[in-house]
């Protein structure tokens, strides 16, 4: 087989921060990102805050000699859309042992991220407006420990112990979830520094009634001290 000689086996992505108008590094994402050379599927990175109107640059770098070209030299182009994903396969490869295994194709995992994030949207939708915040740590560890357990209850199926261990994820990142449902816990914007907007169905009031309902239905009217 015929060898060849690469000079670069990273590429090294950056997003445009608007408010300060410099790039900044996607470490938290997985950059910089190997070039997969046996990866029939090629070389995947995704941004899950990513949005149409964001600026991105890649440059490329050797691990070896810690070289990197120039992120001036780099040319901008502009995200392919928004992600309705919560996190990145990255993330969930990376927590899951197989960020390297390239037999386990992206497709296989996203299926697995989506089963996890349709237990979020179906739990919070009652108590939360959509869309949810990309932007809370604990939101995103609940879906990647839901996305890890289910995929290690696939993969490690004739494997007691490691089934075990999948099903004690599942089942504490399902407690949160609930928590998050039943508002033991509150969905934090990390980004707003704000709380995420309630819905007022069971997680919190809708409305209280004051002098502006005086003649309307008085039996609406309540007290903080009544007993329901």
């Amino acid at each position: 087989d015929p060898v060849y000689q690469l000079l670069y086996n990273q590429r090294k992505f950056y997003k445009l921060n608007t408010t300060s108008g410099s790039y900044e590094h996607l470490s938290s994402e997985g950059s910089p990102k190997d070039i997969e050379v046996d990866n029939s599927q090629g070389t995947y990175f995704e941004d899950t805050t990513g949005t149409e109107d964001d600026t991105y640059k890649a440059t490329y770098v050797n691990g070896a000699k810690a070289t990197e070209t120039s992120l001036a030299d780099a040319e901008a182009i502009l995200g392919g859309g928004k992600s309705t994903d919560l996190i990145s396969l990255y993330r969930i490869r990376y927590s899951a042992g197989f960020k390297d295994n390239y037999a386990i194709e992206d497709s296989y995992v996203d299926q697995y991220r989506q089963d996890a994030q349709g237990d979020v949207w179906a739990m919070l939708r009652k108590r939360y407006q959509f869309p949810l915040t990309k932007y809370s740590s604990f939101l995103k560890n609940i879906v990647r420990d839901l996305a890890v357990g289910y995929i290690w209850r696939d993969q490690y199926s004739g494997n007691p112990e490691k089934v075990k261990q999948a099903n004690q994820r599942i089942n504490e990142a399902t407690e949160k979830l609930k928590g998050l449902a039943d508002g033991t816990y509150i969905l934090y914007d990390e980004d707003e520094e704000e709380d995420q907007t309630e819905t007022g169905k069971g997680g919190g009031l809708g409305f209280f009634p004051d002098e502006n309902t005086a003649d309307t239905d008085d039996e609406r009217m309540f007290k903080l001290v009544d007993e329901y």
